[in-house]
């Protein structure tokens, strides 16, 4: 999920790039994270630490997505200036299919024949 500093994520990816390594980053994230669609007082908790949040999502919705979005571009900002390839996994999204569009949309930027 890359939930972390971006400065670490940063420096590993620098250190992999140095080493002439093909760095993919695949980003995983839910549905539910990148569209936020709770429309009623929902409990969150959290999976890494005991937190508990009871809130009004549709209060939260608009400074979520801004926040997502801003953190989001961090994230590839970092992966651009190492030389790494970044593609956001939608959950929602089966396997074969993100992957199967992911890759083919990598061999035509490269110029890769199949």
């Amino acid at each position: 999920d890359l939930f972390g500093p971006v400065e670490t994520l940063a420096s590993g990816l620098s250190r992999l790039g140095a080493r002439n390594h093909d760095v993919i980053v695949l980003h995983v994230l839910h549905g539910d994270e990148l569209r936020f669609p709770f429309d009623r007082l929902t409990r969150f908790e959290g999976l890494e630490d005991d937190g508990r949040l009871l809130v009004d999502p549709l209060s939260l919705r608009e400074g979520y997505l801004a926040s997502l979005d801003a953190w989001r571009a961090e994230v590839r900002r970092a992966c651009s200036s190492a030389a790494a390839d970044y593609h956001l996994m939608d959950t929602s999204t089966p396997l074969d299919v993100a992957l199967s569009v992911y890759l083919g949309a990598r061999m035509a930027r490269l110029g890769v024949r199949a």
